[in-house]
């Protein structure tokens, strides 16, 4: 029942969010079209901005690759869906703080990068702490593509762009790992 409930309240929030900004969402609102109670929304949720969290949650980690050396099918399928939903996706962010989307977007991609650089046959011997330099760095450079993207209104061919930013990503990596440039 608690799964069923939840999925509920997740659609229903998510319906909500294609139609006005996450700013205009109460919990009010939302227990009233969920046919809820507002005791039940609070017993799986803290707040709204929980629900938006496990919601995002949710949603990205089917985009997150299971093999890190892929990433890019991973990043152009979420960047397709983004496509699919821009009113979803930008009553989110026009509606919560650049804080927020950050913490948000490097809890969730940081170990990403940091599993693909370990992963790389040249990590080997380069030290902790410069990887973890490298996948801040990439987070980061990832982090400013994916604003870009949406300052441009999505109006991206994202095929062609994850993988020029894939381009750029493996010659710098290399350069850093102190290998030479593939030919």
């Amino acid at each position: 029942m608690m799964q069923f409930t939840e999925k509920a309240i997740q659609q229903t929030f998510q319906e909500m969010l294609t139609e006005m900004p996450f700013d205009k969402i109460t919990v009010t609102e939302l227990v009233k079209r969920c046919e809820i109670s507002p005791n039940t929304f609070y017993y799986h949720y803290e707040d709204i901005y929980d629900l938006l969290d496990q919601c995002l949650t949710a949603e990205v980690s089917g985009y997150i690759p299971t093999d890190a050396a892929h990433w890019q099918a991973s990043v152009k399928a979420l960047l397709h869906y983004c496509q699919d939903n821009s009113r979803l996706i930008y009553h989110i962010y026009n509606s919560i703080s650049r804080e927020r989307l950050e913490q948000f977007f490097f809890s969730r991609v940081y170990d990403v990068f940091d599993q693909n650089l370990r992963a790389r046959p040249e990590a080997k011997g380069v030290p902790d702490e410069k990887v973890r330099e490298l996948a801040d760095f990439c987070c980061i450079a990832f982090l400013g593509f994916f604003l870009r993207f949406l300052w441009k209104r999505m109006d991206v061919d994202v095929d062609a762009a994850v993988d020029h930013l894939s381009e750029l990503a493996e010659s710098f990596v290399r350069t850093e790992f102190g290998q030479p440039e593939a030919l």
